[in-house]
């Protein structure tokens, strides 16, 4: 079995989840309904082309409203979340990027957490990440509460080459025999 880089493994994944299918249900369904003129033309292709972003916005939006019903239901709020100016947060990305390769990498989350506190959401693509710097959630996550901060299979995904399988990057079950 071949093994795929990181990045190969999740433009793969990127590719057959998020451009895959609202390409095939608009080809599908232009199909079906056999609008004249939608065959070889440009309405097709334009049908085609749009129906990535409206399926990632949508997509979005169903997500928003999973995440508020499930908060409604733990009667809890929402972290703090960034605003980029770019759709998708794109500028934050890049501001990242740039960070990254003429500063010091978290020097960014300087400004962010005197803006937004000490807990904040970044949402790049659609991809929450929850960013804290408070010490008594450090504390909690490492050693009093250990337990209950399942990582999750998709931390454990990106994170396991450079993590392993140490404490760090277990299953909650695992975690128990460990911390025990």
């Amino acid at each position: 079995m071949a093994i795929l880089t990181p990045g190969l493994d999740y433009l793969g994944l990127f590719v057959a989840r998020s451009v895959l299918p609202p390409i095939v249900f608009t080809h599908t369904v232009l199909s079906w309904l056999s609008i004249p003129g939608s065959g070889s033309d440009g309405i097709y292709w334009i049908c085609l082309v749009l129906s990535l972003p409206v399926s990632y916005y949508l997509n979005l939006l169903r997500i928003w409203i999973i995440e508020e019903l499930e908060l409604r239901e733990l009667g809890a709020v929402r972290v703090p979340e960034v605003k980029g100016r770019w759709p998708g947060n794109l500028d934050l990305l890049l501001g990242r990027l740039k960070q990254g390769k003429d500063g010091y990498p978290l020097e960014s989350l300087e400004g962010l957490t005197r803006k937004y506190g000490k807990i904040l959401t970044t949402k790049i693509m659609g991809m929450n990440r929850i960013v804290t710097v408070d010490p008594g959630h450090m504390k909690a996550m490492l050693a009093t509460d250990f337990q209950d901060w399942e990582k999750g299979p998709s931390f454990r995904h990106q994170n396991g080459s450079v993590l392993g399988s140490g404490v760090f990057n277990m299953t909650e079950t695992c975690g128990n025999f460990t911390v025990s």
